[in-house]
């Protein structure tokens, strides 16, 4: 069941500790703002895959997973374009019976149009932003305005 996991690479993006040097202000390691993105999957032995993972059933994220497809070594020597390792990618998740049903749920170009969506309603808006810095910053600044005032309590 996890032999996937070791034959694949498995990253995961968490947008909100990722935008601010990984300061955690409550995300956490939860899952709920995490995409789990799967890469080379197109590597794996023969017999084995990654459905199970992809369908969010072993460690279910709310954004859940994308497998992506990258060109090899090879392909970059072999002047293999972005378009066409991009034709490749398609083809490979249209024609693996594990990943058909999926494939217009994977794949570089979808991982984009996530990512692209995720920053755009979240860091998209500036007031956003904004309000979670300084949630941030009062959160870890408060013991230390508490310590102050009562220092100049105690010297007045």
């Amino acid at each position: 069941m996890f032999l996937p996991i070791l034959l694949s690479e498995l990253y995961f993006f968490n947008f909100y500790s990722l935008c601010f040097d990984g300061i955690d202000c409550g995300c956490g390691l939860t899952g709920v703002r995490t995409i789990g993105v799967l890469t080379k999957l197109d590597l794996m032995d023969e017999g084995t895959d990654a459905r199970n993972i992809l369908e969010n059933k072993v460690l279910p994220l709310r954004r859940g997973y994308i497998g992506v497809v990258n060109r090899s070594q090879k392909d970059i020597q072999g002047n293999k374009d972005i378009k066409q390792a991009l034709a490749a990618e398609r083809k490979f998740f249209l024609s693996h019976s594990a990943y058909r049903h999926l494939a217009d749920r994977l794949g570089t170009p979808y991982l984009q149009k996530v990512l692209n969506q995720v920053r755009v309603r979240w860091v998209g808006s500036v007031g956003g932003v904004s309000n979670y810095i300084e949630s941030c910053v009062c959160s870890l600044t408060q013991p230390f305005t508490g310590a102050i005032w009562t220092c100049n309590t105690k010297l007045d």
